[in-house]
């Protein structure tokens, strides 16, 4: 080990220091091939090209945020449509034996097709380019056989008000009644159900 005195180590440290520089000069002459004469001319240089690569790079990664944006909407319609195809599927599998016939199933229909105008709402909720996109695959994951779980969900995420979830949830209620066809219809669980589609439409309408 070389012990070297205060006065030696500076000296070789300013000799390093100049060597380095000189050593960058010969670095970036050859590297830019031979069109730099110094070392400001070669930080110009080097800023110059840093720049350009910066734009560049932006401007890629512009374009992956955008094909990403679309990828996320395609994904998030795909898992809307398969949680719809999920839904549709519960139903008709529910009514495979149904125990009602002529006037009863046409009482059921009814009361189905003002189900599914609910449950639309209920998805275009889950599924509103207003939440955060983890959410929204969250929720396109979950279990459409009752909808309640997701109901919950939201509430609790704070994207359902507490007034919403419920209407929603008895909807859901009374569809669930009716849903494997065994009982008849009765006409004020029909008309709850057309009043609770009414206002559900109408809070959507007022929504800014």
């Amino acid at each position: 080990m070389i012990d070297l005195t205060p006065g030696q180590g500076s000296a070789l440290s300013g000799l390093f220091t100049a060597l380095g520089a000189v050593i960058g000069i010969i670095i970036a002459g050859r590297f830019f091939s031979g069109k730099v004469k110094s070392l400001s001319e070669a930080l110009d240089e080097s800023r110059r090209l840093l720049t350009e690569h910066a734009d560049a790079v932006r401007i890629t990664l512009a374009s992956i945020t955008e094909e990403v944006n679309v990828l996320r909407d395609a994904v998030g319609s795909v898992g809307e449509q398969a949680a719809r195809i999920e839904s549709n599927v519960a139903d008709a599998e529910a009514l495979r034996q149904p125990e009602v016939e002529g006037p009863e199933v046409a009482a059921w229909e009814q009361l189905r097709e003002r189900w599914l105008e609910v449950r639309d709402l209920l998805e275009a909720e889950a599924n509103s380019d207003e939440l955060d996109g983890r959410r929204r695959a969250a929720y396109s994951r979950m279990d459409r056989r009752t909808y309640g779980s997701l109901i919950e969900r939201m509430n609790k995420d704070g994207e359902l008000s507490d007034e919403k979830a419920e209407k929603f949830q008895e909807a859901l209620d009374i569809w669930l009644r009716y849903r494997n066809g065994r009982l008849q219809v009765a006409q004020v669980d029909f008309q709850r159900m057309s009043a609770l589609l009414a206002s559900l439409n109408a809070q959507l309408d007022q929504a800014p």
